[in-house]
């Protein structure tokens, strides 16, 4: 329904001969283009329609340049400098890890893979802490604590939800910040991640690749396939074993939020546009 709204008002711009420049925050273009469905050719009118189309992640931008559409801008999202340099959670030369502790920040719902990392910590074999913040449904909470108590030990930390601030500082000791989600745009969440010192285990949807893996920076993290819990199970026992791998991913992270996100930057390529 929303692209409805976007096609007429595209329409009307293309009438009155006003540049349109529209801005698709989501990840799911190349699942749609796959699929070739209403949603699909609905977005690729409006897509062809506006003057300039800007996309969050290459995956997106490869699809809608390889459809002809008219001009096609990747800008990822940008993250406020204040919580890079002034609220200095983070000094990457005094990291202290809480090992064992993994954090998840969100929604909690089924789509954003909170199952498959319960499911996972069941199969590792050090001791897990695994935070959950967010809200969650009285009945899906009921089921992610019958899919843990498949063992002894109670591993989860319940918070619900937190300001930005206070969710920062689980960041800034945790182990790695976990998010296995099925389909994702651009979580700004990793962003806070790697600025606070957090390495990252995610799916490999959206943008998260292209946000954690730098050729001139290094990696901030491990990337996976959506729903596997058996590979979600190996990356964390990763992120407990090797610590000097760790520090890298803190460093790398860190540098990688700095050099390439930060507002001031990513404000520069907005304003060349508009």
């Amino acid at each position: 329904f929303a692209l409805l709204k976007d096609y007429f008002v595209v329409k009307i711009a293309n009438f009155f001969q006003i540049n349109f420049i529209i801005h698709w925050h989501f990840g799911r273009i190349p699942e749609l283009g796959k699929k070739n469905n209403f949603e699909w050719k609905l977005l690729l009118k409006v897509a062809k329609s506006a003057n300039i189309s800007i996309v969050l992640d290459n995956k997106s931008f490869l699809v809608l340049d390889q459809n002809k559409v008219r001009e096609v801008i990747l800008i990822p999202n940008p993250i406020s400098e204040e919580l890079i340099n002034g609220e200095k959670f983070f000094t990457i030369n005094k990291k202290s890890i809480d090992i064992g502790t993994f954090v998840f920040i969100g929604h909690i719902i089924p789509a954003k893979g909170v199952s498959e990392l319960v499911k996972a910590c069941c199969l590792v074999k050090y001791n897990i802490n695994l935070v959950l913040i967010g809200p969650v449904s009285k009945s899906f909470k009921e089921e992610l604590t019958s899919l843990s108590s498949k063992i002894d030990i109670d591993f989860i930390t319940w918070t619900g939800e937190l300001s930005r601030r206070d969710a920062v500082k689980y960041l800034h000791t945790a182990n790695a910040l976990c998010l296995p989600s099925y389909t994702e745009g651009f979580p700004n969440v990793i962003l806070e991640a790697m600025s606070t010192g957090c390495p990252v285990i995610a799916t490999d949807v959206g943008a998260i690749r292209e946000m954690i893996f730098s050729d001139e920076f290094g990696n901030a993290g491990i990337c996976i396939e959506p729903k596997s819990v058996e590979l979600l199970a190996e990356a964390l026992e990763y992120m407990i074993s090797n610590p000097v791998e760790v520090n890298e991913f803190i460093n790398s992270g860190y540098k990688i939020v700095k050099n390439k996100y930060t507002i001031t930057k990513i404000f520069r390529e907005y304003e060349s546009i508009w």
